[in-house]
This record gives structure tokens, C-alpha cells and sequence, in this order.
């Protein structure tokens, strides 16, 4: 066997503390490794030129501390026991090409192979992350369960800047933010052996819970302005919109609704969307809402289809006033109801032509 009483390592300026044996006979070992003040930065410098394209444009720094416990059998005597614990504090990452800079990053962690020593005993953990990015600031913690099968827990909490994260991820889907948006995601569950991405979501059972303040945004290169967004919004498997107010085209609505079965069908899972709930505006003009301006670019996406087949709806619908065309009324109310193919508007009443104004409305497929 081999001892070390106290021994040591230096990787260039990388440094680590080393004790524990080695018994040859018996094919074991016990060996405990630290390193103290690790430079992130000093690494990365060291990595292989087609590692270090694996990082793209960002330049990490920051410390990190770590202790590695290596037990038990090795080689043909079976797989030693292995415990990880880190820590990074300090950190910071910066992307040259754009700009965007991460600071005050700090987490711990650790990894392990479990009581079998096996990838279905395996977890990894990364806790206490915080994080500022911009003007936004970020908390969480990561945890993932069996390599075999995926267990996974992931939280979320702090800001969202999509000025800032469209720098790194550029889809444009959301840009020009006013305001403040913040919330809280937490993904929980196992992941099935083969399903196709849009379809893993239910199975982490989400919960999201997301709050408005004085948010604005341009949604979808420019087609959806919103602004004026107050209120909030949380999704499991159903979406409830709680008092949430907004500002588009110069018409405010406030809207408290209900969307159940969200997540199975927004990930296609076959699941019937069933909508309900109350919807005010101060006006509703309803010119706003047509799809024959002049202006629009001929490779606009075609117009969205008003007649799904995996949606009911029944919704309370109130304006203080409908102006259609030429055509103005006051207090404004209907009961919109849908099914598969047919759009009904009833109960409908509104103040007009020096009188009441009530009747139904309907247009199918």
C-alpha cells in the first residue's frame, strides 16, 4: 500500500491538499483532496483550444473551494465511493461580443454516487445560486436525481430583463421592456425514457408564478405592443390570471381567467384547453382587432385560426363602450361561449340608437 501522510499539488497556480492511501493488494483506496482559492479564470486559460470554444465568447472569474472524498474498491474490485463538495464565490462571467456581464455569482454544491456507488444512485446539487444580471437579479438552486432516469428539481426566484437576455439568446420575441417583471419557476419530476422536448414539461409538474408592474413590451417582432401590464399570473397545470390589467391598442383591459389543462395542452398532450373566466375593457373597438391593414408585410405569418378544435371557452365579456365602425354603443355586455367550430355571443346588451340594444351573435366554421 502507499500512504500519504500530507501531501500537496500545484497545476500551475492551482493548488490541492492531499491525503489517504492506496492498498495495491486489495484494490482499495481512501483518498480526501482539497484545493483552496481555485481561479475559475486560470482554468479556463488552461483548457484545450477546442475545450475552451465549448465556452463561447464568455470570460468566467471567480474563486472556488472544494473537498473530493474517494473511497472504497477501484478497478476490477468494483466502483469507489466518491463525495464532492464546492463552493464559488466572487464570481463573475462577461460575454465579449455582446456586452452582457453576470456578477455577484456565488452557489455551492455537491456530488455524489450514492450509497451503490452506481448512475442510479448519482446526484448532483447546486444550491444557494444568486446572481445580477443588468439591472435584474436572479436565486435558485439545482438538483438532479439517477442518470439512468432523471430526476430533476429546479427553483427559480428573482427578476426578468429580456433587454438583457436578448443579448445572449437574440430570438426578438420580446424586446423594448418598460417596467418590472419578476416571479418564480419550480420544475419537479421524472423524465420519461424517450418523449420529444415540447413534451417533457408536464412531467416536471411547473409551477410559475410571475407579477406585473408598469411591464411594457414589444412581443413578436413588433406585431403585439403591450404596456401599462399590472397584476399577475400563475401557471401548474392551469393558468389563472389574477386582476391582470394591460394597455393594447389604446384599449384597457383587466382580465381574471382561467385556463385549465395549460401545460398538457400547450406541450401538445391532447388535452381539451377549457377557458373561463371575466374579461373588461374600457372600450372595445373592434377595428383594431381585424387583419386587413395595408401596411403589414406580405411574409406575415397567416392569420391565427379562430376555430380550434381543442378549445372550449365561456367567458363574461363587459366594454364601457363598442365602437364599431361608425357604429358607438355604451355598457357593452355578451357572454362569449365557444365549442369546437362555433363562436356564440349571448346575453349580448349595450346602450345605443337613443335605446337598449340586445340580441345574439353567432359564426361557426
Amino acid at each position: 500500500s502507499l500512504t500519504v501522510a500530507k501531501g500537496s499539488l500545484s497545476i500551475a497556480d492551482l493548488k490541492f491538499d492531499i491525503t489517504g492511501n492506496v492498498n495495491y493488494s486489495s484494490s482499495t483506496l481512501n483518498l480526501n483532496i482539497e484545493g483552496r482559492k481555485i481561479s475559475i479564470a486560470s482554468v479556463v486559460s488552461r483548457l484545450p483550444e477546442k475545450w475552451k470554444a465549448a465556452t463561447g465568447n464568455f470570460s468566467p472569474s471567480g474563486t472556488v473551494d472544494l473537498t473530493c472524498a474517494i473511497s472504497g474498491p477501484y478497478g476490477e474490485g468494483g466502483n469507489p465511493h466518491i463525495d464532492l463538495k464546492y463552493g464559488l464565490t466572487g464570481g463573475k462571467m462577461s460575454h465579449s461580443a455582446t456586452g452582457f456581464k453576470v456578477n455577484n455569482l456565488e452557489f455551492s454544491g455537491a456530488l455524489t454516487n450514492g450509497d451503490h456507488n452506481s448512475a442510479e444512485t448519482f446526484r448532483f446539487t447546486v444550491d444557494k445560486l444568486s446572481a445580477g444580471y443588468g439591472s435584474a437579479s436572479v436565486r435558485g438552486s439545482f438538483m438532479i436525481n439517477n442518470l439512468r432516469r432523471p430526476h430533476i428539481t429546479l427553483f427559480l426566484d428573482g427578476d426578468l430583463n429580456f433587454d438583457d437576455l436578448g443579448k445572449i439568446f437574440r430570438s426578438g420575441y420580446i424586446t423594448d421592456q418598460t417596467g418590472s417583471l419578476s416571479g418564480s419557476i419550480r420544475l419537479s419530476g421524472t423524465l420519461p425514457d424517450s418523449i420529444r422536448p415540447a413534451g417533457i414539461l408536464p412531467y416536471l409538474k411547473p409551477e410559475i408564478k410571475l407579477a406585473f408592474k408598469e411591464f411594457g413590451a414589444t412581443l413578436s417582432g413588433g406585431r403585439v405592443i403591450l404596456s401599462d401590464v399590472n397584476g399577475s399570473l400563475a401557471i401548474n397545470n392551469d393558468l389563472v390570471a389574477d386582476n391582470l390589467s394591460l394597455t393594447y391598442r389604446e384599449q384597457h383591459f383587466t382580465l381574471n381567467a382561467v385556463m385549465k389543462n395549460f401545460i398538457p395542452w400547450a406541450s401538445g398532450g391532447g388535452e381539451i384547453l377549457e377557458v373561463s373566466g371575466d374579461v373588461h375593457a374600457d372600450r372595445f373597438v373592434t377595428a383594431s382587432f381585424g387583419s386587413g391593414e395595408k401596411e403589414e408585410s406580405e411574409n406575415e405569418e397567416k392569420q391565427a385560426n379562430i376555430f380550434p378544435a381543442d378549445v372550449n371557452a365561456n367567458i363574461r365579456l363587459r366594454a364601457d363602450s363598442l365602437i364599431f365602425n361608425n357604429f358607438r354603443a355604451a355598457s357593452f355586455s355578451s357572454r362569449l361561449s365557444y365549442r369546437p367550430y362555433v363562436i356564440t355571443f349571448s346575453e349580448a346588451s349595450a346602450e345605443g340608437l337613443e335605446g337598449v340594444l340586445t340580441g345574439e351573435f353567432m359564426l361557426s366554421k
